[in-house]
C-alpha cells in the first residue's frame, strides 16, 4: 500500500513542488486515481534513464514548451569554474517537443521519484546544489494524438544562477564542453536516439540541419 505520507515528502524534494501544497495534492490524487506517475523526457534521459520505471511511450508531445541548452552545467558536462551546456524547457506559446514517457506504477512510485530528484539535482564536491531546473506536472499527448497522460518534468529555474538569459546559438551550443563530455558529444547522443525512438520535433530538425552542415553527419 502506498505511504502517502512519505509520497508527500519525497515531492517537497523538486524545486518548484516543496512549498506548493496544491500542486503536490494535485499529484498525490492523480497517483491515488491511476496507480502510476509519468515522467517526460526530451534529453539525456532517453538514453541514460532513471531506474525503477514499469513501461515507456516513445513519440509523445508536449505543446507550448520548447527546449534547448538554456542552462549551465557544472557536474555533468561541467565544472563551477569552467560551465558546460544541459538542456532545458521553456515556456513557448508557438513551441513543441517531442519525447518520451517513463512510467512507474504502485510500489515503485516513490524511488521512481527520488530518482529523479536524486538525477536532476544532484550535488557537487562542495555540496553547491545544481537548481538549474525546477518541476511542472503537465499534460503528454500521447502517440495517438487523442489520448493524454499527465508527467513530470523538468523546466528551466529562471532564477538560478545556471541560467543563461543570453542565449546560445545551436553552433555555439556544440562547441561548448565540461569534465564529462563535449555539447557536440550530447547532440549526437540526442540525434541517435530521436531517431532510434521516432522522435522528430522542430529542434531535431534544426538538430539534423546542424550536423549535416557543420560536419556532414546525416
Amino acid at each position: 500500500m502506498m505511504d502517502y505520507i512519505q509520497l508527500d515528502q519525497t515531492l517537497k524534494l523538486l524545486n518548484g513542488f516543496n512549498n506548493n501544497l496544491s500542486k503536490r495534492n494535485e499529484i498525490i490524487n492523480y497517483i491515488k486515481q491511476n496507480g502510476k506517475i509519468s515522467i517526460f523526457a526530451y534529453g539525456s534521459l532517453l538514453w541514460n534513464p532513471i531506474q525503477h520505471f514499469d513501461d515507456f511511450i516513445s513519440n509523445c508531445f508536449l505543446f507550448n514548451y520548447t527546449k534547448g541548452f538554456f542552462c549551465e552545467d557544472f557536474i555533468y558536462r561541467g565544472t563551477t569554474s569552467f560551465t558546460g551546456l544541459t538542456m532545458g524547457l521553456e515556456e513557448d506559446l508557438n513551441g513543441n517537443v517531442n519525447g518520451g514517457l517513463f512510467i512507474s506504477k504502485d510500489k515503485n512510485i516513490i524511488s521512481f521519484i527520488k530518482s529523479f530528484v536524486k538525477r536532476e539535482t544532484p550535488n557537487d564536491f562542495n555540496g553547491t546544489i545544481m537548481d538549474i531546473y525546477k518541476y511542472d506536472f503537465v499534460k503528454i499527448i500521447l502517440p495517438d494524438k487523442i489520448n493524454f497522460e499527465y508527467a513530470l518534468t523538468c523546466i528551466v529555474n529562471k532564477q538560478s544562477l545556471f541560467y543563461l538569459n543570453n542565449k546560445l546559438k545551436l553552433e555555439e551550443q556544440a562547441k561548448a564542453y565540461g569534465t564529462n563530455e563535449t555539447n557536440f558529444e550530447y547532440l549526437y547522443k540526442l540525434k541517435f536516439v530521436y531517431s532510434a525512438l521516432n522522435i522528430n520535433d522542430s529542434f531535431s530538425e534544426y538538430l539534423k540541419i546542424f550536423m549535416k552542415k557543420q560536419f556532414h553527419i546525416v
